[in-house]
């Protein structure tokens, strides 16, 4: 009974102590389970005219890095849609809290009357989440890695597939009221938003033969791609070529704004005075609910007469010559050739052949490419041996990173300047780089700004494989650019 007590009294003790060991010598990964990521849509407005601008939004927000996103398709019916923005990214403030914002921009037209939906979306994403080996310890034993500070030092990055999604939103579209009887105009397609028309004359004085151009342009926020051309009320003596039309696309305010530009060369048939009335374009406003006429100035144009047209008109004297005088002339003595010398290097000109001269210039044109070659290697070389030197000489994230930067603002022409983050992700996109090095520069300093931002400041040393991806994609970028 003794022995049988004992072994009962030590059990727990034993069983504490395998569960003990085990955790210290066999610690799990522990993942976040709340992944610091979130998606979501919007519409600028709830209700609108058919026809109308709506500005669909959507956001991908995060406080970790990720990887390979590309924003999801979004597929309308019954409307008209063009981009705006696409995956720009931007630093946003929620709950108090710095957040990475992907946003996705589209000026949207509904052309159904009725409900209009933005789909919901389904997505996946890879994140990069912090994982990290915890061993816990006894109760009643501090625990080491409390800190916050060493807890990130020692941390470990791993890739996770999530799937987010975004909840639907609807629109409702509601139809435009009638005319008014009093509106008639040769418009087929009127646009719905607020326009305006201006216009243009290059020259208002001309000469009988000469041309002028007239340029009209619309500023709208409706859709303007059924605008093909612009009706212009002519006098019949006027003729009129028309170029094709040309349009600008901005964000202003919030909403997409068309420049829609017309070109019309006028040329007079007959000398004159003549008027070029104003323009008119009609549109729905619909901040006023009604149709409006959007109208350009008025021009007067003056043709005068052709001057030398009147003058080929005047009668030319013409003299008839007699015989003997024809006789007379023939017989005059006529003065002696002159010999004008010939060039040494005409002479020259001629002893070369076709072919001789072909050849020459092919072997100055490879030359010359051979040289240029030569400069632009020894060039690039250059660049790639000091930049693998900047960066090879780097020992903290933050020295890294300022290398990666110096080297791209001397690569790409970039004033010395202590950019910005999203400054930084604007300047590399309007390089003139394929898709797959700038996303990868991208993801680089992505990569690096996360790795600073996470490092602590006593932190003096940097993991090769970061240095390493940082060689191959700046390499890459010198030797392509």
């Amino acid at each position: 009974m003794l022995t049988s007590s004992l072994k009962l009294s030590q059990l727990p003790f034993c069983a504490y102590l395998a569960v003990l060991i085990t955790q210290l010598l066999f610690p799990l990964l522990s993942f976040a389970q709340d992944y610091p990521v979130f998606a979501e849509q919007s519409s600028s407005k709830n209700s609108v005219y058919v026809g109308e601008q709506v500005i669909y939004d959507f956001s991908l927000n995060t406080r970790t890095a990720l990887f390979d996103f590309q924003p999801p398709e979004l597929s309308l019916e019954h409307a008209w849609s063009e981009a705006i923005s696409v995956n720009q990214r931007a630093r946003k403030v929620i709950n108090g809290e710095v957040w990475s914002s992907f946003s996705t921009r589209r000026a949207v037209h509904p052309l159904a009357v009725g409900e209009f939906i933005f789909p919901a979306l389904k997505f996946a994403v890879g994140l990069r989440v912090k994982s990290k080996r915890q061993a816990t310890l006894p109760f009643g034993f501090e625990n080491a890695f409390s800190d916050q500070i060493i807890e990130d030092f020692f941390a470990e990055y791993v890739r996770k597939e999530v799937t987010l999604d975004a909840a639907e939103v609807r629109v409702a579209v509601k139809a435009l009221p009638e005319k008014p009887k009093d509106f008639a105009l040769q418009q087929t397609y009127i646009p719905v938003g607020a326009t305006h028309i201006t216009a243009q004359l290059t020259r208002s004085e001309l000469t009988l033969g000469e041309s002028t151009t007239i340029q009209v342009t619309l500023i709208s926020t409706g859709n303007l791609n059924a605008i093909k051309e612009i009706a212009l009320n002519l006098p019949t003596q006027i003729r009129s070529y028309a170029e094709s039309a040309k349009d600008e696309k901005s964000e202003n305010n919030g909403a997409l704004i068309t420049r829609k530009m017309f070109r019309v060369s006028l040329v007079p048939r007959n000398a004159g005075q003549f008027t070029i009335p104003a323009i008119s374009f009609a549109y729905f406003d619909p901040d006023r609910h009604s149709f409006e006429l959007a109208r350009s100035q008025e021009f007067n144009l003056t043709v005068h007469p052709n001057g030398l047209a009147q003058e080929t008109n005047l009668s030319i004297p013409v003299v008839i010559e007699s015989p003997i005088a024809v006789a007379t002339a023939t017989q005059l003595p006529l003065p002696a050739p002159t010999v004008e010398a010939t060039p040494f290097w005409s002479t020259l000109d001629d002893t070369i052949s076709l072919e001789s001269r072909v050849y020459l210039a092919v072997a100055l044109i490879m030359l010359f490419s051979l040289i240029t070659t030569l400069l632009v290697l020894r060039r690039r070389n250059s660049q790639l041996r000091n930049a693998q030197r900047l960066l090879t000489s780097a020992t903290t994230p933050d020295q890294l990173i300022k290398h990666v930067r110096s080297i791209l603002q001397d690569k790409f022409g970039i004033s010395a300047h202590e950019y910005s983050y999203e400054e930084w992700v604007a300047l590399i996109k309007a390089q003139p780089l394929n898709t797959e090095l700038r996303f990868s520069l991208l993801s680089l300093i992505d990569s690096l700004e996360n790795n600073r931002f996470s490092q602590t400041h006593e932190q003096t040393t940097i993991e090769q494989a970061q240095k390493n991806e940082t060689l191959r994609v700046i390499s890459a970028i010198l030797i392509n650019k």
